[in-house]
C-alpha cells in the first residue's frame, strides 16, 4: 500500500517538471525570458569541421593539442571555455573543433602552417575556403584559479575575434 503514494509523487514531479519545462521554452522566444546561452559543441574531426566553418560562413575556433603529452590540459581548456557562459553567448557564430596534431594528420598540417609549437593552443581562423587564416591565437588557459585576469582577458579577446569575423563573413545561423 505504501508503494502507491510514491508512484503517484513520481508521475506528480515528472508531469511537474514537463509543464514547467514547456513554460520555459514558450516563454523565451517571446522575449520574456532570460537570455539562453548555447552550449559549445566541440567537433572531432578537424576537416569536417573546417567544411562546416567555412559552407556557414562561420569563424572556426581550433584548440590544438598533442593527445600524448597534454590531453588533461585541453580538456581543462575546453571544460573553462564550455562553462564560460561568455563564451556561449558566442557558441552558435562559430565552428568549434578540437585538433589532435599527435593523431590527425589534417589538425598536424594545419598546426604546422600556422606555425603552432605549444599546446594546448586556441586559433580562430576566417571562414576562408581559399586560404587558413588566422585572426588569434591564444595559449595556456590551463589555470585553475584566474587571480591575474588573465583568462577573463583571453576569453574577451577570443569573443572579440569572434564577433568581428562573424559579422565579416554574415555567418548563417
Amino acid at each position: 500500500m505504501r508503494a502507491a503514494p510514491a508512484i503517484i509523487q513520481h508521475r506528480f514531479v515528472r508531469r511537474t517538471t514537463t509543464l514547467l519545462s514547456a513554460l520555459l521554452l514558450l516563454a523565451g522566444p517571446l522575449g520574456r525570458g532570460p537570455a539562453v546561452a548555447e552550449s559549445i559543441r566541440w567537433g572531432d574531426d578537424v576537416g569536417s569541421c573546417y567544411d562546416r566553418g567555412v559552407y556557414a560562413k562561420k569563424p572556426i575556433v581550433m584548440l590544438f593539442y598533442d593527445k600524448v603529452a597534454n590531453r588533461v590540459d585541453a580538456d581543462t581548456v575546453a571544460t573553462r571555455l564550455s562553462l564560460s557562459l561568455r563564451m556561449q553567448a558566442v557558441a552558435m557564430k562559430a565552428s568549434w573543433c578540437f585538433a589532435d596534431v599527435s593523431s590527425d594528420l589534417v589538425s598536424r598540417n594545419i598546426a604546422k602552417a600556422l606555425g603552432v609549437e605549444k599546446y594546448p593552443a586556441i586559433s580562430v581562423l576566417a571562414p576562408d575556403g581559399n586560404k587558413i587564416d588566422e585572426s588569434a591565437r591564444i595559449y595556456d588557459l590551463r589555470a585553475a584559479v584566474d587571480t591575474t585576469g588573465y583568462v577573463e582577458a583571453a576569453e574577451n579577446y577570443l569573443i572579440q575575434r569572434i564577433e568581428k569575423l562573424s559579422a565579416q563573413y554574415g555567418g548563417k545561423p
